[in-house]
Order: structure tokens, then C-alpha cells, then sequence
């Protein structure tokens, strides 16, 4: 049973949008502006969308909108940045007509020093640590009450850290550090970050292409809870999870359609209409 609808529709155009309520869902049709009419009728194919889709709709398509986002937060400290930027997942073909995660994304940590003359941030001094989901989950249990310690081997001519999706192949060069990124917490709920390279137990050593460590920041809590929100946040999307599971609800919604246009437009019985 048709609730309500609401026909927007415009006298200069050829085209009107008709938002019709059926049974709690959205359909929004596109139809062609009749001739001396005021209102078209929506006979064309239907999609079905969530009523606060229908309203984004209206005002953006995807020709409008930007080719790529990109997503970070960064603490400024009084000697070093700290950011988190994601790395999305890969995927690749399942079967005839599925698809799979490939490769399960991550959560990039970048750490900046100030530069020599104290005046910007020695962004090509950077060094960066790519969390794993399950390590995400490890600080968002461990902190703030506990100390994170996190480590990274260097691999000869390779970071894991600069390539998230590399592998670890190849051999460990013996007189590299190790590359660890440390989270403990501090006076007044604060959370000092950091990021060294330690070799027998001992830290300041040289990393990747000649870079000094460590580099450290006090992250204040305010700043801390905002972090960790995007952590937990992010692990549905890292793992695909979050766009698998919108894709199979999409084709389960194709599927309705599909049977509807069935019993609408071939003679299908009653059970297999919609109201329309």
C-alpha cells in the first residue's frame, strides 16, 4: 500500500524526481516530463534506496563528486607530528561473479621532526609504521591503562612500512635495527607516542636511508580519544568487511527489483509485485 508520495518536479526541465514511500522504503524514479502535464508518471525502472539516500540524490551524482578522498588526523606536538592516514584493503575475483579481500588494509602512522632551524616540520625525515588490524586492536585494548610496544624488522632494500602490502620476503640485513613503535601512558592521561630504531636493546639508531630516531610525541587525551575512535572505527573498512557486506545487500536489492519488474511488466501474480 502506497503511505505517501512527493513529486518534485520543474516546468523548465524534461526530467522530474518522484520520491515515493512504499511500505517504509524509497523508491526514486526519473521519468520524462509530459507535455502540458504537471506531474510525469513514474513508469520507468525503479531503484530502491534508503529515504536519506534519496535526499543526497537530489543534490550530487557521481559525475560531481571527487575522484578520491583522502583521509588523515594528525597531532601537532611541540617537536613532531603525528598522523593516521588508511591504506584500503585490495581486492581480487571470487568465482565466476563474487569478489574477496585480497590483502586486509591498514592504518599508516607517520611521525615528522621539526627541522633544524626549529621553523617547519623535516617532512622528508619522516618515518612511518603500518598498523595491522589486529594491531589495532591490541592499542585499543591496551590503552590507555597499558604500555603498547610494537616492532618491525628491516628487510634488505625494503620497508614493510613504505609498501603496507609487502610481504616481508627477503633477507634481514644483521646490523639493521629494528624498527619500534612504542605507546605508553603518561601523567594526566596523556599517551606518549613514539617511534625508534633499537638494535640490542639500544635506541637511536640509524633506519632506512640514513634516519635518525627517535622521534616522540605526548598526545593529550582529548586528542588520544579522537585517535582511538578512528582506530575502532576503521577496522570494518580495513577488513573489507564493511564493503562486502554493502555489496551483498545492493545485489539482494537488485534481486527484489528484478522480481518485481517480473510480476509488474510479465504477467508475474500479486505475490511478486510492488505496489507502485
Amino acid at each position: 500500500m502506497i503511505r505517501s508520495a512527493r513529486c518534485i518536479a520543474s516546468f523548465t526541465s524534461t526530467r522530474v524526481a518522484c520520491n515515493q514511500h512504499i511500505g517504509g522504503k524509497a523508491i526514486l524514479a526519473v521519468a520524462q516530463n509530459l507535455p502540458g502535464r504537471t506531474n510525469a508518471e513514474c513508469t520507468t525502472r525503479a531503484t530502491l534506496i534508503s529515504s536519506r539516500e534519496a535526499g543526497q540524490n537530489r543534490h550530487l551524482s557521481t559525475q560531481q563528486l571527487p575522484k578520491r578522498g583522502f583521509a588523515k588526523y594528525a597531532v601537532f606536538g611541540e617537536s613532531s607530528v603525528i598522523s593516521l592516514s588508511p591504506i584500503l584493503p585490495t581486492y581480487k575475483q571470487a568465482g565466476a561473479e563474487g569478489v574477496a579481500v585480497d590483502k586486509k588494509g591498514r592504518m599508516m602512522l607517520e611521525w615528522v621532526p621539526r627541522s633544524n632551524d626549529n621553523k617547519s616540520w623535516a617532512w622528508n625525515d619522516k618515518i612511518r609504521l603500518a598498523l595491522s588490524v589486529e594491531e589495532i586492536g591490541l592499542v585499543i585494548n591496551q590503552l590507555p591503562h597499558f604500555p603498547v610496544e610494537i616492532s618491525r624488522p628491516l628487510y634488505a632494500g625494503q620497508d614493510d612500512d613504505t609498501n603496507s602490502h609487502f610481504s616481508g620476503s627477503g633477507p634481514v640485513i644483521g646490523d639493521m635495527p629494528e624498527k619500534v613503535f612504542k605507546a605508553i601512558p603518561g601523567e594526566g592521561a596523556t599517551i606518549i607516542l613514539s617511534i625508534d630504531y633499537v638494535k640490542d636493546g639500544i635506541g637511536g639508531q640509524y633506519g632506512e636511508d640514513g634516519k635518525t630516531a627517535p622521534i616522540e610525541i605526548t598526545v593529550q587525551v582529548g586528542e588520544f580519544e579522537v585517535m582511538k575512535s578512528i582506530l575502532k572505527e576503521s577496522i570494518p573498512f580495513l577488513t573489507g568487511f564493511t564493503a562486502l557486506m554493502k555489496l551483498s545487500e545492493e545485489r539482494e536489492i537488485a534481486q527484489m527489483g528484478t522480481s518485481y519488474n517480473q510480476g509488474r511488466f510479465s504477467g508475474g501474480g500479486p505475490g511478486n509485485m510492488v505496489p507502485f
